[in-house]
């Protein structure tokens, strides 16, 4: 099942005052921190997550060993998805999102919380830039794999014409 937003609203300054924007960046920046370190990368990030077993779980992409995405607090857009929890979405995609440089954050903004109308709050997908790195493991080799070392040079001197019966 493929979920699809609810509902979209071009909402820029809220009559109280505070922008719908300015809440959903600070709502990011909230649950958005620099969890891990991302091997091998060195340009900087604001945010990084270990995504190994969701990633394992989607199916997409096998012999995972370590899976990581990270970001910058830079929000693309956002639409509305209503006062009620949207249903999750799918690892499989979730993960297509990543590997096409898109996190779709789900972040909830309320007036509890922010200087915003009640109109306004509810729950929004945000879209951040992000990268994706996956680091795999090599299958291991079972024991039907191994050929011992004197079978490949049996099998080239036979190859050349050296072991035959006269």
């Amino acid at each position: 099942m493929e979920w699809h937003l609810v509902g979209s609203k071009n909402v820029g300054v809220d009559v109280k005052g505070m922008s719908i924007e300015l809440a959903l960046m600070q709502e990011l920046k909230r649950w958005y921190k620099k969890n891990v370190m991302v091997p091998g990368v060195t340009e900087p990030y604001d945010w990084s997550f270990d995504v190994t077993d969701l990633v394992i779980e989607s199916g997409l992409i096998k012999n995972v060993e370590k899976a990581y995405y990270y970001g910058w607090y830079d929000i693309r857009g956002y639409s509305y998805a209503g006062k009620e929890r949207p249903p999750d979405r799918l690892p499989q995609e979730i993960v297509r999102g990543w590997l096409n440089g898109i996190e779709l954050a789900l972040l909830k903004i309320s007036t509890e919380d922010y200087n915003i109308s009640e109109e306004y709050a509810g729950w929004y997908w945000v879209t951040v830039p992000c990268k994706f790195k996956v680091i795999s493991s090599v299958p291991p080799v079972t024991p039907a794999q191994q050929v011992p070392f004197w079978v490949w040079i049996i099998l080239a001197l036979l190859g050349l014409g050296l072991l035959s019966k006269r």
